[in-house]
């Protein structure tokens, strides 16, 4: 048997017993092309905790480019309808990944094998996208963005509850934490205990990203980033043009440059979080998009000298420490299992 993986044009031949260097390959969509001689060198220990690292490398760059964008947008949204940065953005997104695919593929690039996970992925990330521009319109980008980041630990309950898989006691000790800082979070300042609408969607915003993380990581194998990137963006751009048949508005000249910044920002990071969910389990591509939260703070308290209550940063400190503690023992208790017994939440 006989399996082929191209690197940049260039077939390459493993024989039966030497394809997990191709699978690797194909996992790491390209990235390491320059390197990828010595990688198939590598034992498969090696190989993995070389892709994690570049995973973790990359998912840094993407919490820096989310903060980024929420910030932007909390600033656009003040002024501006939804629909006309979801217009901007989407044109921005599919210019770039178009271009992308058109270079390294031709019209074949665009070819989708997947279409049906793709209409999935594509629905719950408009849904989610939606709910965050909701959200960022009356909090803050580092509230909204811890909100939003509650992904790990939904897919921790969505593989337990549709999946039927176990999890050490310690996760579920994390994650009561984590549950705990977002309680803390959800209330703090309230008197009359009623949680703001804004909140919820950034709480929803967490669910839609946790089915989209699981999605991804399923697609990984066999779609590339950029053609993901690419058809999610011409579902929000269809979306867009619908929308403003209702909701069109004029923008002007500094605000148009704020949405394209914040359609930048948001295509390289929906390009990075989709190449870390590749490189890394999803729970650790998940946790790390906690980054963009502190980031988040720091532009805040820089830009506008805010700085949230000590029970916020206490409900912050809660779910980015249970995160953290989360993704640790997933990864201990995923260390040296053989293929196949890995939570599919979680690998």
């Amino acid at each position: 048997m006989v399996r082929r993986c191209g690197v940049r044009g260039q077939a390459r031949t493993e024989a039966h017993g030497g394809d997990q260097p191709c699978q690797a390959w194909i996992r790491r969509g390209g990235v390491l092309s320059p390197r990828i001689s010595k990688a198939m060198k590598l034992r498969p220990q090696e190989q993995a905790r070389q892709q994690i690292g570049l995973g973790i490398f990359v998912g840094v760059f993407s919490a820096v480019a989310m903060a980024a964008m929420a910030l932007m947008s909390h600033k656009v949204l003040q002024t501006e309808p939804v629909v006309m940065v979801l217009l901007v953005q989407s044109i921005v997104g599919c210019v770039i990944t178009g271009m992308v695919i058109g270079i390294r593929g031709g019209t074949k690039g665009f070819r989708t094998h997947r279409p049906g996970v793709h209409l999935v992925r594509d629905a719950m990330g408009l849904v989610g996208f939606l709910l965050l521009m909701y959200a960022l319109s009356g909090l803050g980008a580092a509230e909204t963005l811890l909100l939003s980041n509650m992904c790990p630990f939904w897919i921790l309950v969505f593989g337990t509850v549709f999946l039927g898989r176990r999890s050490h006691w310690g996760v579920w000790v994390s994650a009561t934490a984590a549950f705990a800082g977002l309680a803390i979070v959800l209330i703090h300042g309230r008197q009359d205990m009623i949680i703001n609408p804004h909140m919820a969607a950034a709480v929803g915003n967490g669910v839609a990203l946790a089915i989209i993380s699981m999605l991804l990581h399923k697609m990984g194998a066999t779609e590339p980033v950029e053609r993901t990137t690419f058809y999610y963006s011409i579902v929000i751009l269809i979306a867009a043009l619908v929308g403003l048949v209702w909701f069109w508005k004029e923008p002007t000249m500094s605000m148009l440059g704020l949405m394209i910044g914040v359609g930048l920002a948001w295509t390289f990071r929906v390009l990075t979080y989709a190449q870390t969910n590749r490189l890394c389990p999803s729970h650790l591509a998940a946790t790390l998009t906690y980054l963009s939260v502190i980031v988040s703070l720091l532009f805040e308290w820089w830009f506008y000298g805010q700085l949230l209550g000590p029970s916020a940063l206490l409900g912050m400190a809660l779910v980015i420490g249970g995160g953290i503690c989360m993704a640790i023992l997933v990864h201990r208790s995923n260390r040296g299992a053989p293929n196949g017994t890995r939570s599919p939440s979680t690998s």
